[in-house]
């Protein structure tokens, strides 16, 4: 996939957001989840609470 071709330099350090598309009646706590934990920061671009669709962008921690 390109975005994790080009999301992290040859350190393996990410360098630009990450794009996930999930399916989760869940989804908003992750948000939250993967915030908590420090290495990423997560934000919600997209989410349709019919069909439980999620737009997530992962952030690297600056």
């Amino acid at each position: 996939d390109e975005q994790i071709e080009y999301g992290f330099d040859e350190n393996d350090k990410q360098v630009a957001p990450l794009s996930m598309l999930i399916q989760l009646e869940r989804a908003p706590e992750l948000i939250d989840v993967i915030n908590q934990h420090g290495v990423f920061v997560a934000e919600m671009k997209e989410w349709n609470v019919d069909t439980h669709q999620a737009h997530i962008l992962v952030h690297p921690v600056k």
